[in-house]
């Protein structure tokens, strides 16, 4: 599980004090979400405390790695997907990488049986050697 991002705690929902369970903006309640930060600590993520002053992708990928996401997706549009598959097969590292485009709108919106799906997928994959 994911409990820190970038070097800093996880994300809580600043309105009702949960763990926040994806980057950027919290998810209306019922919503379904990406990421498990269980770390009820909050952190502010503007300025140079940004996930663009924080982060920049490698590709340099050296374990299993696999993404989910949603093709008509308004708040990360899913060309960043294609953008991040460039940038690992530019480092070499595409044998480490699994995308899986979900076809529909929305940010992160996946059915319960896709996340359980992609988990036990990368699970095998990193016990087997085995990609999918």
């Amino acid at each position: 599980m994911i409990s820190r991002w970038a070097g800093f705690p996880a994300l809580v929902n600043a309105e009702n004090g949960v763990p926040a369970m994806q980057m950027g903006p919290f998810p209306p309640s019922g919503s379904k979400v990406c990421f498990v930060q269980p770390s009820p600590t909050s952190v502010e993520l503007t300025g140079v405390n940004s996930p663009r002053y924080l982060f920049t992708p490698t590709g340099e990928l050296k374990k299993p790695m696999m993404t989910l996401h949603t093709t008509f997706d308004p708040a990360v549009p899913y060309f960043h997907e294609e953008t991040y598959e460039q940038v690992v097969a530019l480092a070499g590292s595409s044998n480490w990488l699994v995308q899986i485009p979900v076809e529909r709108y929305g940010h992160c919106e996946f059915e319960d049986f896709e996340l359980l799906e992609a988990f036990l997928n990368l699970e095998t994959w990193v016990e087997t050697g085995m990609k999918p």
